[in-house]
């Protein structure tokens, strides 16, 4: 159960670092970065697996 708990951190870890990279680069507020990132994974072009990292889906067409 610890793993776990310990892997959902990093995963949150990575996310949270690209929410704010996201408000460095852009002058968003955090709650304009969460919604944009939240919206990125719902349509599943960007996962942040349990284990850490990022995994962004980039042979995708945009109309």
């Amino acid at each position: 159960m610890r793993e776990k708990q310990t892997r959902s951190s990093v995963s949150q870890l990575t996310k949270n670092m690209m929410i704010i990279d996201l408000m460095k680069q852009t002058g968003w507020t955090r709650d304009r970065a969460v919604a944009a990132i939240e919206e990125l994974e719902r349509i599943r072009l960007v996962h942040f697996p349990s284990q850490g990292g990022l995994r962004i889906r980039t042979n995708v067409e945009v109309n």
